[in-house]
């Protein structure tokens, strides 16, 4: 599990800056981004704010889409797919996937908590309670109807575009 959570890491920490709105322009005041980050980080991690997508539904209300943040998403897609763990987990149950991926990417946002860089203790206790804390939200999302069939839907998605983008639905093999 902790090579799996090293790909997961590794990714997150690529894209979190930008994907999260860490980074400010280049040409920013100094200190700013510093200022920037220190503030912005502990919103994040606050409720696994990372992790959802806030999104406007048709009566102009704000909505909280639970475990869909887009880049988070498709880091789902890129580190199951493209590294082959797709072969090793449920393609109808991705909570192990999810929480995994969650555990990395908290990992990666608290690094900058004090608006710089500064590498934070990847312990198995200290991962271990995020990720169970992530599996704990999946398991309300399951027991709440509504959110339930929107995350298995998310699953399905996840799964289809994985499939797809790893040409894994193609006959293409069979004309060889």
């Amino acid at each position: 599990m902790a090579n799996v959570w090293q790909l997961f890491r590794d990714y997150a920490t690529i894209i979190i800056q930008t994907e999260l709105g860490l980074c400010l322009p280049i040409y920013s005041e100094h200190g700013e981004e510093v200022a920037h980050k220190a503030t912005v980080v502990p919103e994040l991690l606050k409720d696994l704010n990372f992790l959802h997508k806030i999104e406007l539904d048709g009566n102009g209300i704000e909505q909280c889409r639970l475990l869909e943040a887009d880049y988070f998403v498709e880091m789902i897609v890129h580190v199951v797919w493209q590294k082959g763990l797709h072969r090793y987990i449920d393609p109808a149950r991705l909570d192990s996937a999810m929480a995994l991926g969650g555990a990395a990417v908290h990992n990666a946002v608290k690094a900058h908590r004090t608006g710089r860089f500064d590498s934070v203790d990847a312990s198995a206790e200290q991962f271990y309670d995020v990720y169970q804390s992530i599996l704990g939200l999946i398991d309300r999302i399951r027991a709440d109807p509504a959110l339930r069939a929107r995350y298995e839907t998310l699953e399905q998605l996840i799964v289809t575009w994985g499939r797809e983008r790893m040409d894994l639905d193609s006959d293409s093999d069979d004309d060889e």
